[in-house]
């Protein structure tokens, strides 16, 4: 089944392709055959998909840790789109647990700027439990 969407990855449609993120995130670890083509897919000129592969990569966990230096890359990237930055933050955290390159961001985000980044921002600080205290004020 992962083939399929894996290979939806490739699609013209960029609905397609939001699609198989989607599904890929929800296989999880099992999708970990995704990942170069996810990684692809963070540098694209597309914010939703961007946006949703981070997710997707975040999804699938430790075997998406070869994604960490790309995501690391779209989350500093100021001028990509906030949702996919803060996705990104997120996903570098859930893949590592390292929360230094992920916890100012993600607090800034908290102000708002993207469609969901606020909340996207509020449910990744509050899996982080303690260590994201920082963000409390």
């Amino acid at each position: 089944m992962c083939s399929f969407f894996i290979g939806s990855l490739s699609s013209a449609d960029g609905e397609v392709v939001f699609g198989a993120l989607f599904a890929l995130g929800e296989i999880g670890p099992a999708a970990s055959a995704a990942v170069p083509k996810l990684i692809g897919l963070l540098d694209v000129d597309n914010e939703r998909i961007q946006w949703r592969a981070a997710e997707a990569l975040r999804q699938i966990g430790l075997a998406s840790s070869n994604a960490v230096p790309a995501l690391r890359k779209l989350m500093l990237d100021e001028k990509a789109y906030l949702d996919a930055r803060v996705s990104a933050a997120s996903s570098i955290w859930g893949i590592t647990g390292e929360t230094n390159p992920a916890l100012p961001l993600l607090t800034s985000a908290l102000n708002g700027g993207g469609l969901n980044a606020d909340a996207q921002a509020a449910e990744a600080l509050g899996e982080m439990g303690k260590v994201a205290e920082p963000a409390l004020p």
